[in-house]
């Protein structure tokens, strides 16, 4: 976090508030840091010699110092990653948000309109429905890491279940 922040002030002072909804917007709006990070960060960075910061009233306004800046230099690669990292993780989340959102939309129309039994089982069904999905799509970020052969594992394991999904057998 201290990376990130440095770079954010960097190219321009700011406020604790102005951090956190810097990160929050090169996010796509899907990561905001709490308080409770932030300010233990810039008085870390402060008690560093890395950043300073001026009372603006109530506020206090952060700026890199020139030893901040030489320590941004050296770690300009890693903290570009990690801002590049945080970017694309929060687009990839929004636009998996906006897919489930359209996705959701979408179910409400399958299957025509049952009768009230009919309607309570058909809820939930798809409430189980969209709960398998998120599962699904949670435990497939998670093996975004994986090793090789593991990854190999979770690709056979979705190839069965897609071709027993296709064959469309009920027991």
């Amino acid at each position: 976090m201290q990376f990130i922040i440095l770079a954010l002030i960097s190219a321009k002072p700011a406020h604790g508030y102005e951090i956190i909804k810097e990160i929050e917007r090169r996010s796509s709006g899907v990561y905001a840091p709490s308080p409770g990070v932030i300010y233990p960060a810039l008085t870390y960075l402060e008690e560093a010699s890395l950043a300073v910061s001026e009372a603006e009233g109530a506020k206090k306004l952060y700026r890199i110092t020139e030893a901040g800046a030489e320590h941004l230099a050296k770690n300009r690669q890693q903290t570009d990653e990690m801002l590049e990292r945080l970017a694309q993780w929060g687009e990839r989340i929004a636009h998996f948000r906006d897919q489930m959102a359209q996705e959701e939309e979408a179910d409400e129309r399958w299957g025509g309109s049952p009768r009230d039994q009919q309607r309570k089982e058909w809820r939930a069904m798809r409430e189980e429905f969209h709960d398998m999905k998120r599962e699904l799509k949670a435990a497939l970020f998670e093996k975004r890491s994986a090793p090789m052969e593991e990854k190999q594992r979770v690709l056979e394991i979705l190839r069965r279940a897609i071709a027993e999904i296709r064959q469309g057998k009920v027991e």
